[in-house]
């Protein structure tokens, strides 16, 4: 038996990433697969929003509407897929940070046997919006979706996003929040002299770490019908630090949330450091395969879970929101503020002079992270809701 497939024993909980602050992966032939090419065992289910597109369902699970997948039969070799993505955390206010998208669990490698049971699905609400002051930073980080919690066999969670790091030293106290699925931005604040880290030097310049890759799941290690043992991939990925210069100018951007795709930008200092588009952005989410999503287009509606078919930002999930522009640094070109990541992340505000300009939240039931709120009292807004999708062969 080879090291990888120990690693994916059956019956206790398995890791399907590396180290703290890294993206995680899964092992397998084909480690973004969507449906088998062959014919997987068929099942009877029912729960959540249900759409048909051939042989094949795919189950749709958004908040308020959490639910029971209950399998009411299934021959030996059904296999489901399942993506869950957890809820995405607020942007921070103030000069602040873009929010960590939700952590993001992907059953690749040609899906995982399944068998008749009653399986909870609980799919977390949007996170707080956030606002200057001491805040609301435990609710700012986003909820975990969860399938089966409790149960045996196959469980499996998604863990929220981290909320945007405050530009405010004296608040760096809720720098527990601040990681999360997917860590949130930290681009401005604690590791200059002018804005010391107030006890948490470890958050330095860089960003939130995004922990899902170290978040067990449960599940069988039964051989699919592509004769792969199943896997879970459970990904996401840092928010934004700074650059060297920003650590030590108070007046840089702040730092885009990670995304369960990539890490978010860095924010930047805006003196000394030429400019670019890149600074504060959000992390992309992540991409699902093509044929998990698309051959059920004719049936699931336009927009889908708030994204249009044809949008680039279609396939992806718990993307990372943007960071705030600090005083509206014209070099750079963007006039509209800091952009989120594909996936729904929400753009981060841009200062264009005296007053406050608030970010845009991230889009619910993509788990995506809010933007985060300009410098002279902006708002961080909400990230979005999480959601659950399950695709098997009926017939």
């Amino acid at each position: 038996m080879s090291i990888f497939r120990d690693f994916f024993v059956k019956e206790k909980p398995v890791f399907t990433g590396i180290t703290r602050g890294i993206g995680g992966f899964g092992f397998g032939k084909s480690a973004g697969g969507g449906a088998a090419s062959a014919n997987p065992g068929i099942l009877s289910a029912s729960g959540g929003t249900e759409y048909t597109s051939g042989d094949y369902k795919l189950h749709v699970f958004t908040h308020p509407n959490s639910d029971n997948f209950q399998v009411t039969s299934a021959e030996p070799d059904a296999t489901v897929e399942i993506m869950m993505i957890g809820s995405g955390g607020s942007g921070s206010p103030d000069q602040g940070n873009g929010g960590g998208g939700g952590g993001v669990v992907w059953t690749n490698n040609g899906g995982i046997v399944i068998s008749a049971g009653t399986y909870p699905i609980s799919i977390s609400g949007a996170s707080a919006d956030d606002s200057p002051g001491p805040g609301n930073s435990s609710s700012a980080r986003g909820g975990d979706t969860l399938f089966n919690p409790g149960g045996s066999g196959i469980v499996l969670t998604a863990k929220g996003g981290g909320f945007g790091g405050y530009f405010n030293p004296p608040n760096a106290r809720d720098a527990d929040y601040r990681d999360g699925g997917c860590g949130g931005g930290m681009g401005n604040i604690p590791g200059s002299a002018g804005h010391p880290d107030d006890g948490y030097p470890t958050y330095g310049p860089g960003g939130g770490i995004g922990y899902q890759p170290t978040q067990s799941q449960t599940f069988p290690s039964a051989t699919n019908i592509l004769g792969n043992t199943a896997t879970v991939l459970s990904q996401g990925f840092a928010g934004g630090g700074a650059d060297t210069v920003a650590t030590t100018d108070p007046s840089g951007s702040g730092g885009g949330g990670g995304g369960a795709g990539e890490r978010g930008y860095a924010g930047a200092s805006h003196s000394g450091v030429t400019p670019s588009n890149n600074w504060g952005r959000g992390g992309n989410g992540y991409q699902v395969p093509s044929d998990f999503l698309d051959p059920f287009k004719p049936q699931i509606p336009n927009p889908f879970l708030n994204i249009g078919h044809s949008d680039p930002g279609f396939r992806y999930f718990g993307a990372g929101g943007g960071g705030s522009d600090y005083n509206n640094n014209s070099g750079s070109g963007r006039n509209f503020g800091v952009p989120g990541g594909l996936g729904g992340g929400g753009r981060g505000a841009q200062t264009s002079g005296p007053g406050n300009q608030h970010g845009e939240a991230g889009l619910n039931h993509r788990g995506s992270g809010g933007g985060g709120g300009s410098t002279h009292g902006g708002n961080g807004r909400s990230g979005g809701s999480g959601c659950c999708i399950i695709k098997y062969k009926f017939q």
